[in-house]
Formats: structure tokens, sequence, C-alpha cells
């Protein structure tokens, strides 16, 4: 996604994905499913439902494919060691793992209803509601530390640019 590459949001999510301990992609995609127009559910809690159903396969390779790959690339980053640049193709591996996730929650997309209303407040109260139901599915909780921090990413993706 185009907009990850956006400092803001890059900052935002990894901060949410390493002191939050939740996964940027099932986050990002609330915000690019809020943009074009789709809704997870008139409230977090059935769209907490909805991501549930929809996003198992995502899931499943986010949980069994891309966390190891980041565990081990993360493992070798704190030995210091680098043999035969193991580093930079443990982390080429883990983006292409990453986008197939992406893959994944597009195709799961096709399934969603399109809200009516797009106005700018409208999207972002939905980006609001999906990534937070995203945190809720991934851990269970939301605090008011990480609602802050979802709504900078938020802000910082729905800004021109």
């Amino acid at each position: 996604m185009a907009v990850f590459a956006r400092p803001e949001v890059a900052r935002s999510a990894l901060e949410l994905q390493d002191a939050h301990g939740l996964e940027v992609n099932p986050l990002l995609f609330g915000v690019w499913l809020a943009c074009t127009g789709r809704r997870l559910g008139g409230d977090v809690t059935s769209a907490v439902g909805t991501l549930a159903r929809i996003a198992a396969p995502a899931w499943r390779w986010q949980h069994d494919v891309v966390r190891p790959l980041r565990s081990a690339r993360r493992a070798l980053k704190t030995l210091g060691a680098n043999p035969t640049g193991l580093y930079a193709r443990l982390k080429a591996l883990e983006l292409d793992a990453e986008r197939e996730v992406q893959w994944l929650l597009e195709a799961a997309a096709g399934s969603l209803p399109v809200a009516a209303d797009v106005t700018p407040a409208a999207v972002r109260a939905r980006a609001l509601r999906h990534v937070e139901a995203g945190a809720r599915w991934m851990r269970g909780d939301w605090t008011p530390a990480t609602a802050a921090v979802a709504a900078r990413l938020i802000d910082a993706a729905l800004a021109e640019g």
C-alpha cells in the first residue's frame, strides 16, 4: 500500500505493532476499507465479527508465516549476525509474505457492503471503527494510548498527499 510510505503512517503503524502488539496489515486494511467506501459493520462489535469471518485466511498467513519470519529477522538483528546477507533476505521474504496477506485481505473485501456516506468525516469515523475492530480482534483491548496512535495513523493516511 502506497499510503504506508508516508512517514507518519509508517511511524504510527510500526508503533502500533511494536509498542501495542498489533499487526499492521489488519489495521491498514481497516483504513483502506473506509477509504474505498466499504464497511465492516455499524458498530465495533459487529465489525469485529465480520473481520473475524472474512479475514481468517489472511490471519492464518499472518500468524503462521509473517510472524515467524519477523521473529527470525529480529533475532538475527539482535544477535548482530548477518551471515551471507541473511538479514536482507529474511526482510525481503517478510515483505513478500505481508504482501500476500494484503492480497488475501483485498480479496475478502469483495463481499462487504458499501457505505452510503462517503464524506470525509464519515470515512474517518469508519476508519477509526475499523481500526478499533482490528485491534480488538487481534488482542481484545483498546486503550486510550492505542486509540491516540491509531488516530494519528488514520489522519496521516487520509491526508491528501
